[in-house]
Formats: C-alpha cells, sequence, structure tokens
C-alpha cells in the first residue's frame, strides 16, 4: 500500500519520525517474510566519476548504472565537452536523468554524501529538473556495510572481497588519469569509464 509514496509523503503518518528513522524503519520492513510490495520495485546500481569533489568547481567525468535485470549503460564525457565551459557535464545529466525515468529504487555506495548531492548539483548547475526529493527511493549500501559487518575497513573494494571472497575487481584511481580525463584525453576517459563500470 504505501510502495507508490515517497518517504517525504509518508512523513505526516508517522509522527516523532525523522526522515533517517522512516528510512530505517522501511529498510527493516522490507525485509520481512509478508513484504511483497518490494517486489516489483524497478532497482538500478549507480555510480558517478567525477573531477573535483566539490561539484561548483568540478564536474562530471562519467556514470554508470546497471540495472538488476540487464546490463550495464553508461556515458562519459568527450574530449569537445571537457574543454567548453558552455557544454561540459551538461549531456552526461541530461543522459544520466532519462536513464533512471523509470527506476524505483537506485543502490549506490557512500553515494548520500557524494554521489547524490553531486549529480543533483550539477543537474540544477544547467537548470535540469533533478527528481524531486524523495520521489526517487535511495539505498547506500555503505551504511548497509558498516552496520552489518565487520571488516578492516568500510571501503567498497574491502567489503567486495569479503564477500566475495577473492581480490576486488575495481581498479585504482590514478591522480594523473584522472587530471588527463578532465581535459578530455581519451586514454584517460578510457580508464575513468572502466574504474566506474567496476
Amino acid at each position: 500500500r504505501i510502495a507508490k509514496k515517497s518517504y517525504i509523503a509518508m512523513l505526516p503518518d508517522f509522527p516523532g519520525y525523522t526522515l533517517d528513522a522512516l528510512k530505517a524503519r522501511m529498510d527493516v520492513l522490507s525485509h520481512g517474510e509478508n513484504n511483497t510490495w518490494t517486489q516489483d520495485e524497478r532497482v538500478a546500481f549507480f555510480d558517478l566519476e567525477f573531477y573535483n569533489f566539490d561539484a561548483d568547481f568540478g564536474f562530471l567525468l562519467s556514470w554508470s548504472i546497471k540495472h538488476l535485470d540487464s546490463g550495464i549503460v553508461h556515458d562519459v564525457i568527450t574530449r569537445e565537452e571537457a574543454i567548453d565551459y558552455d557544454k561540459l557535464d551538461k549531456r552526461l545529466c541530461e543522459n544520466f536523468l532519462k536513464a533512471i525515468e523509470d527506476v524505483d529504487l537506485l543502490v549506490g555506495f557512500f553515494s548520500t554524501r557524494t554521489d547524490v548531492p553531486y549529480i543533483r548539483s550539477r543537474c540544477l548547475w544547467w537548470d535540469l529538473e533533478f527528481p524531486v526529493y524523495g520521489e526517487k527511493k535511495h539505498h547506500d549500501m555503505f551504511y548497509t556495510g558498516r552496520r552489518l559487518l565487520k571488516t578492516h575497513r568500510k571501503s567498497q573494494a574491502a567489503i567486495g572481497a569479503f564477500l566475495l571472497k577473492h581480490a576486488s575487481q575495481k581498479n585504482h584511481v590514478n591522480m594523473e588519469l584522472w587530471n588527463r580525463a578532465r581535459l578530455g584525453d581519451p586514454v584517460a576517459l578510457g580508464y575513468v569509464l572502466d574504474h566506474n563500470d567496476r
């Protein structure tokens, strides 16, 4: 019954709950035996790569989305866009918004503090209509891992290596390549996009 309502819309029905407390409660309920209301959700895992952690100084280099029931879709900035201040990541933002139109639940890693605010900020910069807060459900696996697991580090690579019982498949951030990518170097952008997909 409540699957089609956003957390914001549900808040008045749960007096005394904060938005975070309500999300945590729904997370618990969604794992119960009789909660079939989550079964029809369209789920997608996402990640962004960007230059500069502050969206007012930086811009997107690439994004990658893995729908639960299909392959990866992604986009990467071009050399022409990277060196044109009036273009930069506008096309990437537009394409990201199109790619999540039919998604009910977005899943990321440390995305509450990085990816979601970053893409929202970049879309606002370009006057693009970002989904209203609470319209799309969002789950940050960083907090799930931190809450449920005791690993030496809480990074995606460490948790992934632990759960999969082998070394992480993720390649590492190379500052030289990121600096070259922000200027549109095709080889560097290929590396960034591969990192993004992994």
